[in-house]
């Protein structure tokens, strides 16, 4: 692996792991009196219009609407983080940064996984109050987002380290029936998780499925073309102009 893409992998691991030190000191980096007015904006399952309007004045969100707005947050550096990757690294090393990157995602969601089990979290449980237990599961929500992008950016290059891993294989299905059962996301953030789902496997892809992330190389294409119509050559009409007869002759 060259130097400059040695920096931009360790450059994405100082960011990642600085993200979650600030996030665990500042209890996810949202507190009571930073619930902005973006926040209460931001559409929830639980709240309804009618809700809304009566609510008081000192309304306190939810763990599951702080959690929305955080994820919001920090989507929108995950996506120019990972742009930023996909941009500086050479092709001949993106399975070398690949193998790094993932080897590192699969092992957070691992830990993430023991320790949601130790405490009887299962997918489908309500958002976690408990600091702990929801920087876990925020952990395995984001970092199944941020293989999304991998997997579906680049199918070729990920699916041939990733599918040499059947252990990630498990915790990415686990991961995936989590996020889908969390109630933390969006109708368009659930068909991204939905598309990642249909290309790694996990459902089955549908005949209307199509990866809107590929870019021009990544794109499949046709192993032949239908050749064109030949066009049929009109026949030349002679010239002839006027010509002796043989008894003119």
């Amino acid at each position: 692996m060259s130097r400059r893409n040695q920096f931009v992998v360790e450059l994405f691991l100082v960011v990642t792991l600085l993200y979650y030190a600030h996030s665990s000191n500042s209890e996810h980096g949202v507190t009571d009196e930073t619930h902005t007015e973006s926040e209460s904006k931001r559409p929830s399952a639980a709240v309804t219009d009618s809700n809304k309007q009566s609510q008081p004045t000192n309304y306190k969100p939810s763990s599951l609407e702080k959690y929305r707005l955080r994820f919001s947050q920090y989507r929108g550096i995950q996506t120019q983080v990972m742009q930023s990757v996909f941009q500086k690294v050479e092709k001949k090393d993106l399975n070398g940064l690949l193998s790094t990157m993932l080897k590192n995602l699969f092992k957070i969601t691992q830990d993430a996984r023991a320790n949601l089990t130790a405490v009887g979290y299962v997918s489908g449980d309500e958002f976690p109050d408990d600091p702990e237990t929801k920087e876990d599961l925020s952990k395995v929500l984001e970092n199944t987002f941020m293989f999304g992008d991998l997997l579906l950016q680049r199918p070729k290059a990920t699916h041939s380290v990733y599918d040499e891993h059947k252990d990630w294989q498990d915790q990415l299905n686990w991961a995936y029936n989590v996020c889908s059962k969390s109630g933390v996301f969006t109708v368009p953030e659930q068909q991204f998780l939905d598309l990642m789902a249909m290309e790694a496997g996990i459902l089955p892809k549908d005949a209307t499925f199509e990866n809107p992330y590929l870019d021009d190389s990544e794109k499949p294409r046709k192993r032949f073309e239908e050749p064109k119509p030949k066009e049929k050559k009109k026949p030349k009409k002679s010239q002839r102009g006027p010509r002796l007869s043989r008894t003119e002759l």
